[in-house]
């Protein structure tokens, strides 16, 4: 109708449409629309629009198209970096998400909230699926020692870890088979909510600890 009265959308209308398509997993009208944004030159120049990109193609499984619409962009902030790692965590490429990570830290760019969680969830992948990769006991003890040091960097910057990190720490810890740790986490959540309770019950259940769960 929009077009119909002649309206040319703009970068806002764009991104309305992507997350439409991306929640319907509508892949087909995504692309027309990537292609407008293409057109326009807003799905390289825009960060808002190239970033909902990435989120809708991840939506709809195709992870090739997230990476180049990420590769395209001519700057990339904090969420986009943020979106292309949560595609390769959505699609269980742990690998590929801690890799995009470093580059994060190399490149120098501000890690927030939704970093650490994307992060230690591909970590915890990365540990899940230890029974598929050449070395399962060193993907541990590397996933691990990200987890810790992303932990202390929460520590240390003063941040009161939201249900989504103490759950994504209490997971990986429980993984990882080190319950004491996920133990502490989840007696510093002043409430823990039933997302961080069922975190435990299956931290202990990782660390064959079924009576605990229990208790």
């Amino acid at each position: 109708e929009m077009r119909r009265d002649g309206i040319e959308p703009d970068k806002y209308t764009l991104v309305a449409l992507l997350k439409a398509c991306g929640n319907l997993k509508e892949i087909d009208l995504g692309q027309r629309f990537h292609g407008d944004a293409r057109r326009t030159g807003l799905s390289s120049s825009d960060s808002f629009v190239a970033t909902t990109l990435i989120s809708m193609y991840g939506k709809c499984g195709c992870v090739d198209e997230a990476k180049y619409v990420f590769c395209g962009m001519k700057v990339r902030n904090t969420v986009s970096w943020n979106a292309m790692i949560s595609v390769f965590v959505e699609k269980s490429q742990g690998k590929e998400a801690l890799k995009l990570y470093a580059q994060m830290l190399y490149d120098h760019v501000d890690i927030d909230l939704a970093t650490f969680v994307v992060v230690l969830q591909a970590c915890g992948l990365l540990v899940a699926g230890g029974k598929l990769e050449s070395n399962s006991n060193s993907n541990t003890a590397m996933c691990l020692e990200i987890g810790h040091a992303l932990h202390s960097q929460i520590r240390r910057e003063g941040i009161v870890p939201n249900f989504f990190i103490a759950s994504a720490l209490i997971s990986l810890y429980g993984k990882c088979k080190t319950i004491i740790m996920a133990e502490y986490v989840f007696t510093s959540m002043i409430e823990p909510s039933v997302v961080i309770w069922n975190a435990m019950f299956s931290a202990y259940l990782e660390s064959d600890q079924g009576e605990k769960a229990l208790q």
